[in-house]
């Protein structure tokens, strides 16, 4: 919910930012137009006094070549006005120049403002695209936790409660037996109790498969050894298991990603694919993981059997990937799936 709150005020705070970009904009485009008058004007106004600059000073020349004394006076008059046209139109070119100057100022602003916005934009788009990647995350959790609810509600009303269902049952058979025929009563206690023997360890199997408790006490390659183990005994096939590398201890989430992928692999292979032999390759390292299951099932196309099996494992998959991992499958008709696991190990995640 706060993380929730923090995006929406950001989301607001940059549409506010954005809303006093754009009328700045619009403010500076004003200023842009007038500035483009006047400069526009201040050019007229300055080609009209070099004009009459050019004319006193060709009337000046004149009055100086005639040489006659009595023209002082006028010469005076044209010299001053022609110094004080040259002094206007000195000025009017600082004026000039001054409001060019004011003008590219004013367009280079108006092109930063213009990139502000363009950057709002692609920002905008950024987090309606990170939003909606975080919707499609959050569905797919949502439906890999509700998969994973569904198999245990049916795995514990298969298991355990139909073995307790029928503890009661025997129990009830004892109780009206006791007197009646003590004999048979006894062999019903018998057959109860190995009843809960063969429940009691079918729970722990189910536990196990679960979630083992030797995965935090013995790590990832110990873990996955143990439960080829119990689940080539539980699909009476076989699982070969190889290790390369140095064993070694990741990250809690590290081990579990790895742990249910090779779940999630084995369960498609042998449960669902129905194949007869598998055989996992585990090589581990400092900086990565890497995991390869190989299976001889029956593959009759290899693109179809691909998108199968990749919309079977596609929450698994989902979750290498936001690790920077990557989950390839390989199906090759006659011969079964090839499945590698690539998981880097990042500094700091061990």
């Amino acid at each position: 919910m706060a993380e929730e709150n923090f995006e929406n005020g950001m989301q607001k705070e940059s549409v506010d930012i954005e809303q006093i970009v754009i009328e700045e904009i619009s403010n500076i485009q004003s200023m842009i137009d007038d500035a483009r008058n006047k400069v526009k004007q201040s050019q007229i106004d300055v080609d009209e006094v070099s004009r009459q600059n050019e004319k006193i000073n060709m009337e000046l020349q004149q009055l100086i070549s005639k040489e006659d004394t009595s023209l002082n006076s006028a010469l005076i008059d044209k010299f001053n006005d022609a110094l004080s046209f040259q002094q206007r139109l000195i000025n009017m070119r600082g004026q000039y120049e001054n409001l060019k100057n004011q003008q590219e100022q004013m367009l280079n602003f108006q092109e930063t403002f213009e990139k502000l916005i363009v950057g709002f934009k692609q920002n905008k788009m950024l987090l309606e695209e990170e939003k909606a990647e975080n919707i499609v995350s959050a569905e797919l959790l949502i439906e890999t936790q509700e998969i994973e609810r569904r198999k245990l509600s049916r795995k514990i009303h298969d298991g355990p409660a139909q073995s307790l269902s029928n503890f009661i049952m025997q129990a009830e058979i004892v109780s009206h037996l006791l007197n009646k025929d003590p004999e048979k009563a006894k062999q019903e206690i018998v057959n109860l109790k190995t009843s809960a023997s063969k429940t009691f360890q079918q729970v722990r199997d189910f536990i196990f498969m679960l979630r083992p408790m030797m995965l935090d006490d013995l790590g990832i390659v110990a873990t996955i050894k143990k439960y080829c183990e119990v689940y080539s005994e539980k699909m009476n096939t076989e699982i070969d298991v190889t290790v390369s590398g140095n064993e070694q201890r990741y990250e809690n989430f590290i081990e579990v990603i790895i742990f249910r992928s090779a779940q999630m692999f084995l369960e498609n292979a042998l449960a669902q694919a129905k194949a007869s032999n598998v055989s996992v390759q585990i090589d581990v390292s400092e900086h990565q993981i890497r995991m390869i299951i190989d299976d001889n099932r029956k593959v009759k196309d290899n693109i179809s059997e691909e998108k199968v099996i990749l919309e079977k494992i596609k929450s698994i998959k989902k979750q290498i990937e936001m690790l920077g991992g990557t989950i390839l499958v390989s199906p090759t008709t006659g011969e079964g799936v090839n499945i590698l696991l690539d998981l880097p190990i990042l500094s700091g995640e061990f």
